[in-house]
C-alpha cells in the first residue's frame, strides 16, 4: 500500500511539474537556464532512500539444510526451528541491505551531466557481515548442580551488493526549480553466503539422528528389494509358462499342418482316380475340410501364444531392471550408513555455501525539486523492469544445485533522492 501511494504521489508530482509556471524566472527557452539547475558538465551525488534490492536479502534460503530434527539438542544457545543454532542477526535486529521503506538507505548514486539534458549515472550499495563459529560446550552434573551445555553457533559470512549503470534524459519544463527526467538503467546484484558448522562431541544427537535415518533408509530399501524380487520371480514363472504354451502350440500347428497335407493329397488322388466312388471322394473331401479347420485354429492359437510370450518376456525384462535398480539402492544405502558410522564424532567441520545473481534492465522516471542552489530533493521509480535471476546452492560433497528465472515487473524500486550538484 505504501509503495502504491508513493508511486501515485510521484506521478502527481510529475504532472504538476509539467504544468507549473514560475513567473519570476527567465529560462529563455533553454534547458534549466536558472542558477539552481544549470547542469552542463556538472557532477551530482545523491543519497538513495527506499528499496533498490532485487531479491530476498536474508540469503538463508541459499543454505543447504542438513538437520530437520526438532529435538536435536536441549542445550543453551540461540533458539531456532532445528534445535541447533539460530541466526544472530535475527536477534540483534540488524536490517539487511535495501529494507523496503523510505527511511532506509539503499545506496549512493553518482551522476555526470554531459550537457544540459543528459546525464550518465552509477549507484551502488554493499552489505558485509560475519559471525564467528562457536563449538559446542558439553554440560555435566556436579553434586546437585547441573552445569548446562551450550549449543554450537554456526559461523556465517554474507556479502550482498548491487551496482547500477544508466543514463537519463532531462525534459525542458517552464519551472526551473523542477527537473523531470526519464532514462534506462542496467543493474546487477549479487548475494553470497558461506556457512561453517563445527561438529563436536555435542553433536552426538545429530549424528545419532543421522544414523537412525540411514538405518531406516537401508531397511526401506531392503523391503522394496524383497518386494521387487518377488515380482521378478512371478514374472519369471509366468515367462516359463508362456514359453511352454507357445512351443506346445507350435508343435500342435506342425502336426495339424501335416494332417491337412495328407488329407489334401488323398483327396487330390481320389479326384483323378476312377477306382474311387463318389461317396469315397466326398468322405475324403470332408476329412480334408476338417483338417484345414484344425490347421487354421492351430495357427490362430500359435499366434496368440506367441504374442503372450512377447508380453511375458517384456514384463520379465522390466522386472529384472527394477530388481537391479532396487539392489543398487540397497547397496548405496548400506554404503552411506557405513561411512556415517565410520565418521569421526569428535570434530567434523562442515561447509555450505550459496549465491544468487540478478541482472536487470529498467525504464526509470523521476522528478527533483531544487531546495537551494545545488541542493535538491527527488523521487524516482521504475515503470518497467526486466529481471533475470540465477541461484546456486553448493552443499559440501554434493553437486551444485542451480535454478534460474525471468520476471517482468511494473512500477517498482521507488526511491527518495537527496543530493547536491557541484
Amino acid at each position: 500500500m505504501t509503495k502504491n501511494l508513493v508511486i501515485i504521489a510521484a506521478m502527481m508530482t510529475l504532472c504538476s511539474g509539467a504544468m507549473a509556471q514560475d513567473e519570476g524566472t527567465s529560462s529563455g527557452g533553454g534547458f534549466f537556464s536558472g542558477l539552481s539547475l544549470n547542469t552542463n558538465h556538472k557532477f551530482q551525488v545523491s543519497l538513495l532512500l527506499g528499496n533498490q534490492t532485487l531479491f530476498d536479502q536474508s540469503l538463508t534460503y541459499l543454505k543447504p539444510a542438513y538437520n530437520n530434527s526438532s529435538d536435536a539438542g536441549k542445550a543453551i544457545g540461540l533458539p531456532s526451528e532445528n534445535g541447533q543454532s539460530g541466526d544472530p542477526f535475527t536477534y540483534l535486529q540488524i536490517q539487511d541491505l535495501g529494507h523496503g521503506n523510505l527511511m532506509n538507505m539503499a545506496g549512493v548514486q553518482f551522476s555526470y551531466f554531459l550537457f544540459d539534458g543528459l546525464d550518465l549515472n552509477a549507484s551502488f550499495g554493499i552489505d558485509l557481515r560475519s559471525t564467528p563459529k562457536k563449538d559446542f560446550v558439553e554440560g555435566t552434573q556436579i553434586s546437585d548442580m547441573a552445569v548446562q551445555g551450550q549449543k554450537w553457533i554456526e559461523g556465517q559470512f554474507k556479502n550482498n551488493w548491487l551496482l547500477t549503470l544508466g543514463g537519463n534524459y532531462h525534459f525542458n519544463v517552464s519551472n526551473e526549480k523542477i527537473d523531470m527526467y526519464a532514462g534506462l538503467q542496467f543493474g546487477f546484484q549479487h548475494g553470497h553466503i558461506n556457512t561453517y558448522t563445527p561438529f563436536t562431541d555435542g553433536d552426538y544427537s545429530y549424528i545419532t539422528n543421522s544414523i537412525e535415518k540411514l538405518e531406516k533408509a537401508v531397511q526401506d530399501a531392503q523391503e522394496k528389494y524383497d518386494g521387487v524380487k518377488a515380482e521378478a520371480l512371478n514374472s519369471q514363472m509366468a515367462l516359463y509358462d508362456a514359453q511352454i504354451e507357445f512351443y506346445s502350440a507350435k508343435s500342435d500347428l506342425a502336426s495339424k499342418t501335416l494332417d491337412f497335407e495328407r488329407a489334401e493329397t488323398k483327396y487330390n488322388i481320389a479326384l483323378d482316380n476312377p477306382d474311387f466312388t463318389d461317396e469315397e471322394r466326398e468322405q475324403l473331401r470332408i476329412q480334408r475340410q476338417t483338417a484345414y479347420t484344425d490347421k487354421t485354429f492351430a495357427e490362430t492359437t500359435k499366434g496368440k501364444k506367441e504374442t503372450n510370450l512377447g508380453n511375458m518376456q517384456a514384463s520379465y525384462n522390466s522386472s529384472v531392471d527394477k530388481l537391479e535398480s532396487a539392489q543398487k539402492s540397497v547397496d548405496d544405502a548400506i554404503e552411506k550408513l557405513t561411512k556415517s558410522r565410520d565418521a569421526s564424532v569428535l570434530y567434523t567441520p562442515r561447509v555450505g555455501s550459496g549465491q544468487i545473481l540478478c541482472f536487470t534492465t529498467s525504464v526509470t522516471a523521476g522528478v527533483t525539486y531544487s531546495l537551494t542552489d545545488g541542493l535538491f530533493l527527488g523521487l524516482e521509480f521504475a515503470p518497467y523492469t526486466f529481471h533475470y535471476m540465477k541461484l546456486d546452492v553448493c552443499p559440501q560433497g554434493n553437486q551444485v544445485y542451480q535454478a534460474s528465472a525471468f520476471a517482468n515487473r511494473f512500477f517498482t524500486n521507488t526511491l527518495l533522492k537527496i543530493g547536491f550538484r557541484f
